[in-house]
């Protein structure tokens, strides 16, 4: 993360960190980001609540951070979210990331919201960068950003 946020993030650039966990990308990215934003996409309403309580703390008061608990995804609407028994870095969309099903016990099934990148878009502010870590759904992800991807054309 610290080199592609060295290398790619500039300091007005507006970061989508899809997949955001607990913030180990977006909270960097918005140090570097001084005169722009971050939108953290977590559907982990747990995590997502962690990350907000790390806003909270007086270093990070500063930071441009907006977290949003919704699975970026190809469909607008909502989905089953697993929860690993084992790992929250290991939580996936029900119906992807088949190629490591083993690896994952589901302690618990969510329901959750799925959002396109192109309905986000039209209502967010456009991402220069983007950093999408969800489990085997990137091209799911992706599939839901082509018209924007194509118009802002950020890096990925």
């Amino acid at each position: 993360h610290q080199r592609f946020i060295r290398d790619w993030v500039e300091p007005d650039a507006v970061v989508w960190d899809v997949g955001s966990n607990l913030g180990l990308f977006a909270l960097p990215a918005a140090l570097k980001a001084a005169r722009g934003r971050v939108y953290a996409f977590e559907p982990d309403v747990d995590l997502a609540g962690n990350l907000l309580r790390s806003l909270r703390l007086n270093q990070n008061k500063d930071l441009d951070v907006s977290v949003l608990c919704v699975a970026v995804s190809d469909v607008d609407g909502t989905a089953t979210f697993e929860i690993s028994k084992f790992s929250r870095a290991m939580n996936k969309l029900e119906a992807v990331g088949k190629w490591h099903d083993s690896q994952v016990v589901a302690d618990e099934l969510r329901s959750v919201a799925t959002m396109r990148i192109d309905t986000l878009s039209k209502t967010l502010a456009p991402p220069t960068v983007v950093k999408i870590d969800v489990e085997g759904a990137e091209i799911q992800a992706l599939e839901g950003g082509e018209t924007t991807i194509s118009n802002y054309r950020p890096r990925c």
